[in-house]
């Protein structure tokens, strides 16, 4: 069971690393991405977000302390409000997220998830779509 668990979660993984940032937005194209909440334009990166909730409940069941949407937006994205970072254009926000998931590896703020080394952003960006999608972002 562990076995088939740790395949699944590689399987995903290997459709999410970072690449993945970029493709499938959650909104309309008649809403400009400003007026949304900093939550639904993170998960608006990216491109499955579905299976980015499904590794982002394994990062909440191991780090409990950070099951909520405030909490964790604050370490995703430190020294910024969710106000500031959902005034930020999609192009800049999009850089911001990839510099501290780079930087993430460089400092060695990583987390293993069924065999997988993610970054703490990642892992964070990962929870915060699952957070949106089990409607506890409200």
């Amino acid at each position: 069971m562990i076995r088939a668990r740790r395949r699944l979660l590689a399987t995903l993984a290997a459709g999410l690393l970072w690449p993945a940032l970029g493709g499938r937005r959650l909104w309309s194209l008649a809403t400009p991405a400003s007026a949304l909440p900093i939550h639904l334009r993170l998960v608006g990166l990216l491109r499955r977000p579905d299976s980015a909730a499904f590794i982002g409940r394994a990062y909440l069941e191991a780090e409990p302390a950070e099951a909520e949407l405030g909490r964790i937006l604050a370490l995703l994205l430190p020294g910024r409000s969710a106000a500031a970072l959902a005034a930020l254009p999609a192009a800049e926000l999009r850089r911001l997220v990839t510099a501290r998931h780079r930087g993430d590896f460089s400092e060695g703020r990583t987390v293993s998830l069924g065999g997988w080394i993610l970054s703490r952003t990642e892992a964070r960006l990962y929870a915060v779509a699952a957070l949106t999608a089990d409607g506890l972002s409200a």
